[in-house]
């Protein structure tokens, strides 16, 4: 429960002071962002094989889809 804590307090300074422009409408994206630094902090060296791995496996996406993407989860966090 401590660690918690740690963590909650660690998103709200990030919110209040890096992230002080953040919108509603992005607050999933950056919690998804959060969520990965959290689970990903102890990777050590092994970071940019993993970071190679995702690369060999994602594709590309327009600016017009991450738009579309935002809208209609914008309905889910409103």
């Amino acid at each position: 429960m401590f660690r918690a804590h740690i963590i909650i307090g660690n998103i709200k300074s990030s919110i209040t002071g890096i992230y002080h422009g953040i919108t509603k409408r992005e607050m999933p994206l950056f919690l998804n962002e959060q969520k990965y630094r959290v689970n990903h902090r102890n990777m050590g060296k092994t970071v940019m094989d993993k970071i190679k791995k995702y690369l060999q496996k994602s594709f590309t996406i327009s600016h017009r889809q991450i738009v579309y993407i935002l809208n209609i989860s914008a309905l889910h966090f409103s």
